[in-house]
């Protein structure tokens, strides 16, 4: 069976998801952790542990019974450049505006505002001005001699993405390309489906990790700048750590172990050695910290997402280490604002990390690829029925 496989490389873990792919649908198999420090860079890092991370990949496509095909990269967000841009993309002459039109256009504002050795990873359009009238995306059908076209370009160097396509190279793998963090996160959270039945909405994901946390905003089927936090669970363990005077060690593991976010019976203890004596920890005493400590992480975040977005109603969403904590988005509703609706995957949708929503949005990337069609008239959809019967 086909599958593809999305990589996401945070500092302390290694995450990859798999899928199945049939008939262009993409289904969910398995996420998995590979344990890694990634202190000396991503690109180092992927260097020295390509064979490993490969080897990881061949033993779940003998379990999964697939052969993996594409595997598609998470781009760190330290290495991914952005900027909006706008411009005049001229026709020939006044024409109706058809697809190709579109893929001309966006070529178009990368040539110009690109330099040579920039590798384009992402154009998302966000609108397009037609003779004075405003799109959201360009319209098919319109007529028109030339469009102002706003763009969202993210690339990287040259150099790098032909670095880590040679690595795939070296052990014969297909490399799918790179893919923001932000369409990663995005794409994690919120099925295309849902998206596009609440188009009138504004999506935003918090995006979790180890050092640090994101969060990204889809407003009009456009994705736009967010930003990072000082937040992360190695901030939640360091609190761990300081309030119940634990080793770092002792402190990953209650975290790892003991946190959940559903109510614990006061009278459960963890028995903790410190030294060569016992100590017993309340579990009751340890998540209730934990609980506040993150609640008020969470509330500045959404503060500063409500300034993002200029209005206090929005569609949430979370990535990360916390998904996988029982009780986590229970534990969000209970505290959040009633305008936020937060909304909660459920099975393979509560992501650990970014790779699988990597690999969605790198098979299909549907906020690249959108474009506004006139309405049909009844004979254009008769015919266009007719031919897809016959």
């Amino acid at each position: 069976m086909k599958g593809i496989c999305g990589i996401d490389i945070d500092r302390d873990n290694v995450f990859i998801s798999f899928a199945a792919v049939n008939r262009g649908r993409i289904n969910f198999l398995k996420e998995i952790e590979v344990g890694a420090i990634c202190d000396d860079g991503f690109l180092d890092y992927f260097k020295k542990n390509s064979e490993r991370l490969n080897k990881s990949i061949m033993v779940e496509e003998k379990r999964l019974s697939i052969k993996v095909d594409d595997v598609f990269l998470n781009l760190p967000r330290q290495l991914e450049k952005k900027r909006v841009v706008e411009d005049v993309v001229p026709f020939k002459k006044r024409k109706k505006i058809n697809p190709p039109d579109l893929i001309m256009a966006k070529k178009h504002i990368a040539d110009i505002f690109l330099d040579w050795d920039d590798f384009c990873i992402h154009n998302f359009v966000l609108g397009c001005e037609i003779e004075g009238k405003l799109y959201p995306t360009l319209p098919i059908g319109v007529p028109a001699k030339k469009i102002k076209l706003k763009s969202l370009l993210v690339w990287v160097k040259d150099k790098l993405h032909r670095e880590v396509e040679d690595i795939f190279d070296n052990v014969d793998r297909r490399f799918g390309g790179f893919v923001s963090s932000d369409a990663s996160s995005f794409t994690a959270s919120f099925p295309e489906g849902y998206i596009r039945k609440n188009d009138k909405d504004i999506f935003c994901v918090i995006n979790i990790g180890y050092d640090n946390s994101h969060f990204v905003v889809c407003r009009a089927g456009a994705l736009e700048f967010g930003k990072e936090f000082d937040f992360g669970s190695k901030k939640i363990i360091a609190a761990i750590e300081k309030r119940f005077l634990l080793s770092p060690v002792l402190a990953n593991e209650v975290f790892a172990r003991y946190i959940s976010f559903k109510n614990v019976p006061y009278y459960k203890e963890i028995s903790i050695k410190k030294s060569n004596t016992y100590t017993n920890l309340s579990t009751q005493a340890v998540n209730s910290f934990v609980r506040e400590y993150i609640k008020g992480e969470v509330n500045f975040m959404l503060e500063k997402i409500k300034q993002k977005v200029g209005i206090e109603s929005f569609i949430l969403s979370f990535v990360g280490r916390l998904n996988a904590k029982e009780g986590f988005y229970s534990f969000l509703k209970d505290f959040i604002p009633y305008q936020v609706k937060v909304f909660s995957p459920t099975g393979h949708n509560k992501s650990v990390s970014s790779s699988f929503g990597c690999l969605k949005y790198g098979m299909h990337r549907f906020l690249e690829l959108e474009y506004c069609r006139k309405q049909e008239s009844f004979w254009e959809r008769f015919l266009k029925v007719y031919k897809e019967y016959f």
